[in-house]
């Protein structure tokens, strides 16, 4: 069976998210910062008179990233319990993988939210659900 999947980049790295969770993409602009909020949550927005959670890429996976954005993506999410933006450096392709292409993650890593990876083309992405992310917005 395959599926399809969305090629984003962050800090480098190539990550792949279910398209269907993918509600929308649009250019980068300020989101209103949200005093207390996780360092991950760079703040809100109004999107279609709905307020969403924005979040930055590189703190959720932990890596360097750009603390200015310019060309940044947003990509807007949904899961079961939550919509949300994510902050991406760039947004390259729409991707159908076969399940096989797909080695999941067994043992623990740095981010809950990572779930496997892919080689595709000689280039290894990193597989991405981002369906427990509601325990960030609870702290």
């Amino acid at each position: 069976m395959s599926r399809k999947f969305l090629k984003f980049r962050l800090a480098g790295e190539w990550y792949l998210i279910n398209v269907g969770n993918v509600l929308e993409i649009f250019n980068y602009r300020d989101p209103t910062p949200v005093p207390g909020a996780a360092d991950e949550i760079l703040g809100i927005l109004n999107i279609r008179g709905k307020i969403l959670p924005i979040l930055s890429g590189p703190r959720l996976f932990h890596l360097s990233g750009s603390t200015k954005p310019t060309d940044e993506k947003i990509i807007i999410l949904e899961t079961d319990t939550t919509d949300f933006g994510v902050v991406a450096d760039d947004v390259s392709e729409i991707l159908e993988l076969e399940d096989e292409a797909i080695e999941y993650t067994t043992e623990s890593t740095k981010s809950q939210n990572i779930t496997g990876t892919v080689n595709h083309e000689n280039q290894t992405m990193i597989l991405v659900d981002f369906s427990s992310i509601n325990k960030l917005f609870s702290k």
